[in-house]
Order: structure tokens, then C-alpha cells, then sequence
């Protein structure tokens, strides 16, 4: 058989069990977990934020009943922000809020840690060059 003829042969064979063993992502109706998502965030009119989530059960057909507890959590206390003990399949957008207030996320950055952040990226950038420059100086092409 002629070279040609030979390889066109094999690719097609390649190609063929190929296509026959490519399959969608897998469908599961029972047994997987469920993720909680973070939706987004809003500022209330007192000064307190809101965390919104939604969540991803991955079942297609069960609907799981998870009470709040060590499964259904929050930390730090309280464990029950008002999140939701029964999951409906598939993707859930905004389905509780939990509000925290202003005092948890502003006044923790300080001068010190200001400069220590800063301090940080700029030498993680200086390495990140360096490296760089240090590959191409060895890279001798992709067919080496």
C-alpha cells in the first residue's frame, strides 16, 4: 500500500474512534454536592454591605434537604444567616443575602500593610522578569 493511501487510512481510523468516544459532560440525576456562589454585593442606606449567593446543586433530578448545621454553615457565628436548607437542581441565582457590617471590611488597611503589599508586587514583578529574560536566554527553539 502506497504511503499516502496508508496514512489517509490511519487518520480517518483515528479520527473515527475518536468521534466515537467523545461524549458531552457527563449527566448526573443523583449523588453530587452542591456549591455555594457569590452573587455580587450592595451597600445598604445604614452603612452595612450585603453578600449576595445563589448556588449550584449538580444533581439534574435530586433535591437535596441539608439542615443548617456542620453541612450548612457559616463562620464565624452565627451559623444560621438565613441560607437556604433545601436545594433545588441546577443553578439558583440570588437566593439570600447575608449582611455584614461596614466595620468588618473598612479600617483594616493600614500604612504598614500598604507598604508591604506594595513592597511585595514590585519584587514579584522584578522576579517574574528576570525569570523571563533567564528562559529566553536558554530557550533554543521548539525543535531542540
Amino acid at each position: 500500500m502506497r504511503p499516502v493511501l496508508r496514512r489517509g487510512l490511519f487518520t480517518l481510523a483515528l479520527m473515527l474512534a475518536w468521534a466515537g468516544s467523545a461524549n458531552a459532560q457527563t449527566m448526573f440525576l443523583v449523588g453530587q454536592n452542591v456549591q455555594p456562589i457569590f452573587e455580587g454585593w450592595q451597600q445598604n442606606p445604614d452603612g452595612t454591605f450585603s453578600f449576595l449567593f445563589g448556588y449550584l446543586n449538580r444533581n439534574y433530578e435530586e433535591e437535596p434537604f441539608i439542615a443548617v448545621g456542620a453541612n450548612n454553615t457559616f463562620e464565624p457565628a452565627p451559623a444560621d444567616r438565613g441560607q437556604p436548607t433545601y436545594f433545588y437542581a441546577r443553578r439558583q441565582q440570588f437566593v439570600f443575602a447575608v449582611t455584614v457590617p461596614a466595620e468588618a471590611l473598612t479600617g483594616r488597611l493600614t500604612p504598614e500593610t500598604l507598604a508591604l503589599a506594595t513592597g511585595f508586587a514590585i519584587a514579584l514583578l522584578a522576579f517574574t522578569r528576570w525569570w523571563w529574560r533567564f528562559g529566553l536566554t536558554r530557550y533554543s527553539g521548539a525543535s531542540a
